[in-house]
């Protein structure tokens, strides 16, 4: 007797589209991939004091996501499990109570060019290597928190999160500060104090 498939969803969450697929397992091979829902998915200019920023539209890709899920459940077979790949550099500010206190920046945003080089000049290239072994680029998620760092009322008002640990509206619990997430977002380490 052949064992029964299992049924895992992959939630995809790219730079230019997301999507929903199911994923039939049986044993340890992949039996069926099937797209469930497709929606778009992309950064979107808002208006700032200096320009335009570059956001995600994070109602629109939850909506998507919530889509996909409808999709699936329509089926009312059990779902094994439900994993998410989304952009790893880009992370949502926010307050204690676990709201966003700005709109989340996407990872091409040009507000982290003078942070890169401000902080490559401060620490060096070879200790931010040794601590993080990522290439240079400008959108790491070290160079994205030392722009909002530089910003008073930002860094007064939020606690951060990384994006895939976000959450629609709900407090996540004890929240590291800035700083904090500021090391182990990049891989540098916090002080010990």
């Amino acid at each position: 007797m052949k064992p029964a498939a299992r049924r895992h969803l992959a939630i995809d969450l790219g730079a230019s589209s997301g999507r929903v697929i199911e994923v039939a397992v049986t044993g340890d091979r992949v039996k069926t991939l099937r797209e469930l829902h497709r929606f778009a998915n992309g950064p979107v200019p808002v208006p700032r004091g200096d320009g335009l920023r570059w956001v995600w539209p994070i109602e629109s890709i939850w909506s998507g996501v919530l889509e996909g899920l409808r999709v699936a459940a329509r089926d009312r077979t059990p779902v094994a499990s439900i994993g998410i790949d989304s952009w790893a550099v880009d992370y949502g500010l926010v307050d204690r109570a676990g709201s966003l206190v700005a709109p989340v920046a996407a990872y091409r945003d040009p507000r982290t060019q003078a942070p890169m080089a401000r902080l490559r000049t401060a620490l060096g290239d070879e200790a931010i290597y040794a601590q993080t072994g990522i290439a240079f680029q400008p959108f790491n998620t070290l160079y994205q928190l030392a722009a909002d760092a530089a910003d008073p009322a930002r860094r007064q008002r939020a606690d951060c999160v990384a994006g895939r640990a976000l959450r629609r509206r709900e407090p996540a619990g004890e929240l590291p500060g800035l700083f904090l997430c500021l090391a182990l977002g990049s891989g540098l380490e916090a002080p010990s104090h």
